[in-house]
């Protein structure tokens, strides 16, 4: 089972949807049930914990990554050198049971204030989503349609100053808590 099947039939029994009735297409970012098409979902609990560790944690960072690392990520290597980093190259996510919440994942991403998102098995990434959840701004190598709407940065705009914006922020978190987190209505 993917994380996505994992986290859309969590979201699923929250909201008293069937989670047998639950589909995806992991190439393309989408959750199907009962005809209805939604993007990468994550569940309330999954967001509530987040939405808990932002109220304990304060931007230390100016730029985390942690996951594989691969040839296509080999750009986050060169945010090793700046200061305020933590990047750390490791297994540890894929290696989790896909509905287990990983707190230190999500405390480093609350604790940032841009999170490297390179593409990962597609060109979409749930790192995207969970920046925006812990409010940091993500940078991409790629974009792609699951983006539309978001605000972020790209790592090949080097020419750009990226500046922490809180309004920036904001709209990325009440577009994620919009289109990515189900409620009961959205299943009618």
């Amino acid at each position: 089972m993917t994380k996505q099947e994992a986290m859309f039939q969590m979201a699923l029994i929250e909201v008293g949807g069937n989670p047998a009735l639950a589909k995806i297409s992991h190439p393309k970012g989408e959750c199907y049930y009962k005809g209805k098409v939604f993007p990468v979902i994550f569940p309330q609990a999954f967001v509530s914990k987040i939405d808990a560790l932002k109220l304990l944690t304060t931007k230390v960072y100016d730029y985390s990554f942690r996951g594989v690392s691969t040839v296509k990520r080999q750009w986050v290597a060169d945010y090793m050198s700046v200061s305020n980093v933590c990047i750390s190259f490791t297994r540890r996510g894929r290696e989790l049971l896909k509905q287990e919440f990983d707190e230190t994942y999500y405390e480093q991403l609350c604790k940032t204030k841009f999170a490297l998102c390179p593409s990962g098995d597609f060109t979409w990434t749930y790192r995207f989503f969970e920046a925006c959840a812990c409010r940091a701004i993500p940078i991409v190598d790629k974009e792609c349609e699951l983006m539309r709407g978001f605000k972020y940065y790209c790592n090949y705009d080097l020419d750009k100053a990226w500046v922490y914006d809180e309004e920036m922020v904001e709209h990325n978190y009440q577009l994620f808590r919009k289109g990515h987190v189900l409620s009961p209505e959205k299943l009618l």
